[in-house]
């Protein structure tokens, strides 16, 4: 009679604890106890099997950036917070040219640490990597520079955003000389004008061949040379930035970065 009365109080208990002893069905049955049939197989059947091949919902994306992993590395511990307008400084180590698009490098000159000061996350000599968009319009003044990965000195790998990039002042784009190329325009259009003066000499009012001639060469070369001065005036500016300016890179949304002593990375790369 004790043995059933504990049973039955236990039973009766808002706490549940599992028995593994007892066979899986039975303690199914006796949790749908009252309950009937119908209902307990529609429970036994949606019933949720941890080791099913059912598909679970995924959780929601962070909106953070995280470091995307490689297969040749990877990192220990937690990540840590670089907040949103936050600014990396940096020196750029190649010339580059505003004509084509092409790569931007650009090496830190500082380290950055977590937001508690205590875990080093990107340290000086961390290269980043970007990509440079060809000038397209002659009012340019500044070269559009984005940057989508850093590069760790021990090769641990972190996927930028395609963070945009500032001068030393923080303005956007970068650039170090500016050439519209308005001497050789000014040279050009007094060449041309000399020209169409030298084919007008000697014209007069009388008609006869040889002024017939020259008004002639005088009214294609005006025609050449307004052509030719369009060329010229449509003409792109030359935008440089040399190697070793400074610059610097703004980010954009929060990053997820490990702290630089927890990086693995395989030592044969």
């Amino acid at each position: 009679m004790a043995k059933e009365k504990q049973h039955q109080d236990a039973l009766d208990s808002d706490t549940v604890a599992v028995d593994f002893s007892q066979a899986a069905p039975s303690s199914v049955h006796t949790a749908t106890r009252g309950v009937p049939a119908t209902e307990s197989v529609k429970a036994e059947n949606h019933a949720v099997d941890p080791d099913s091949d059912e598909p679970k919902k995924d959780k929601p994306e962070s909106k953070d950036a995280a470091p995307k992993k490689y297969d040749f590395d990877s990192f220990e511990g937690k990540l840590y917070r670089i907040f949103e307008g936050s600014v990396f400084e940096g020196v750029v180590t190649n010339h580059i040219d505003g004509g084509l698009a092409g790569p931007i490098l650009l090496m830190l000159s500082t380290d950055y640490y977590s937001h508690d000061h205590q875990q080093l996350l990107l340290p000086q000599g961390t290269r980043l990597i970007g990509s440079v968009q060809a000038v397209n319009t002659s009012q340019a003044r500044k070269m559009v520079v984005s940057f989508h990965r850093a590069i760790c000195p021990d090769g641990f790998s972190v996927d930028l955003d395609k963070f945009a990039g500032l001068d030393p002042l923080g303005t956007t784009g970068l650039a170090t000389k500016v050439d519209n190329r308005y001497l050789q325009t000014f040279v050009v259009a007094a060449a041309i004008g000399g020209l169409g003066g030298l084919a007008q000499v000697g014209n007069n009012n009388i008609l006869n061949p040889s002024a017939q001639i020259r008004n002639g060469i005088s009214s294609q070369s005006s025609e050449e040379a307004e052509q030719i001065l369009n060329h010229f005036l449509n003409r792109l500016p030359i935008l440089t930035l040399k190697e070793g300016s400074r610059a610097r890179v703004y980010i954009g949304r929060d990053l997820l970065i490990p702290s630089y002593a927890e990086h693995r990375v395989e030592p044969a790369l």
